[in-house]
């Protein structure tokens, strides 16, 4: 039987280092919280959970603090708390499975021959293969741990990413079928002070000359952000009736209203309300003597009037055929008729006596202004009178 030199595949001061390089990076694991190490796989009802905001109200309140209390037990609890390489070996002992006690208990049969001399050496080739054998297969399950430890953190991180890229993507879609010009951060950014009072009266003014548009539209009986194409002297026959397609500013085609061309008549008949009595009433009349006389007809015609009722609501007309309605709007008239002429007789009344007032006051003033005149003339008369020269002449010399 052949002797060979075979020497150990580990040396006692390799393992020393990979052990102590070891306890270094366990040691520095159990530092760090394990709900920022390892991301927790959630379900699909946890995942949607989060966006549920109002789903917290919902439940009772007395659940919620029961839930509340025992969460905060079991946080304070030491046996739950854990360390990373807790939870990394407990994953890897379910992902393991059978596999892994089989390969514990090939680790305890065969074992590893380490030689604790640096100088001693293995002189049965039968042991030989033994102990590559057994120092392949800790080397593999070393691998094999640290690989579980990697897959417990990336399908989380993956599957965070390819959301973003998900929601980044969707977010350029929208931001191109709206037409929003995308520009740089660094380029809309203002840079100085002047800069920033500059964009600050722009929008200012922008707001401003946006709100007067507004405005001016509504003046003119324009929906705001339509332009509405108005069809003059057209061949169809419209009259000029502005059409019920609408052009915006971005060019696109929207319908405001329903279009009836082949329906459009002159209005008939009365506009008063009078008039609109006398008419719906005649009508009904005719239609209570029609459904006397044949009901298929008069049901026919009712059908008509209500379809045609529904039209004009369509278009945005009045139907005034309530017969209650309009004896309220004649009473209403005819009250505020009343009420109109006893103010107008009041009115004219209180002018009347006024200018009879005004008119006496001037034929008062008048005559006091004649008789004031005659008497100034009957006083000037007297006083010349009583200066006149004296009776007896010139003396004698």
């Amino acid at each position: 039987m052949a002797t060979g030199i075979v020497y150990s595949f580990y040396s006692p001061s390799t393992q020393d280092r990979i052990k102590e390089h070891g306890g270094a990076f366990d040691s520095l694991l159990k530092l760090i919280p394990a709900q920022y190490y390892i991301t927790k796989e959630l379900s699909e009802e946890e995942q949607n959970s989060k966006y549920q905001h109002n789903k917290k109200r919902s439940a009772p309140k007395q659940e919620i603090k029961e839930r509340t209390k025992k969460a905060k037990k079991a946080k304070l609890d030491p046996e739950n708390i854990k360390s990373v390489t807790d939870i990394q070996s407990e994953l890897a002992s379910k992902g393991d499975g059978s596999e892994s006690e089989g390969e514990d208990e090939d680790d305890g049969d065969s074992g590893m021959k380490i030689d604790t001399d640096e100088d001693d050496i293995v002189e049965d080739d039968s042991e030989a293969p033994v102990i590559a054998k057994s120092a392949a297969h800790n080397f593999e399950g070393l691998l094999a741990q640290v690989h579980t430890a990697a897959q417990t953190r990336t399908p989380a991180a993956r599957s965070i990413t390819e959301l973003r890229a998900k929601l980044e993507e969707r977010l350029a879609k929208f931001r191109g079928n709206r037409g929003a010009v995308e520009a740089s951060a660094a380029a809309k950014k203002p840079t100085s002070r002047q800069s920033i009072l500059e964009a600050r009266l722009k929008r200012k003014k922008d707001k401003k000359a946006a709100h007067k548009l507004a405005k001016e539209k509504r003046a003119s009986g324009g929906s705001e952000g339509l332009v509405v194409k108005e069809n003059e002297g057209s061949s169809s026959g419209t009259g000029g009736r502005p059409s019920a397609s609408s052009i915006n500013d971005k060019g696109e085609v929207r319908f405001s209203k329903f279009e009836f061309d082949g329906l459009q008549k002159k209005k008939r008949g009365p506009t008063d309300a009078q008039g609109q009595l006398k008419m719906v009433e005649a009508h009904n009349e005719k239609l209570a003597a029609l459904q006397v006389a044949d009901p298929e007809k008069a049901n026919a015609l009712k059908e008509k009037d209500t379809w045609k009722k529904a039209l004009q609501l369509a278009q945005g007309e009045k139907v005034k055929d309530d017969v209650k309605l309009l004896k309220k709007t004649i009473k209403r008239e005819e009250t505020f008729k009343k009420k109109s002429s006893k103010e107008w007789g009041e009115r004219k009344s209180t002018v009347s006596k006024q200018k009879d007032h005004k008119q006496k006051r001037r034929e008062e003033n008048l005559k006091a202004r004649i008789d004031a005149a005659k008497n100034k003339g009957k006083k000037d008369k007297g006083a010349a009178d009583k200066g006149g020269k004296k009776k007896g002449g010139n003396p004698k010399a």
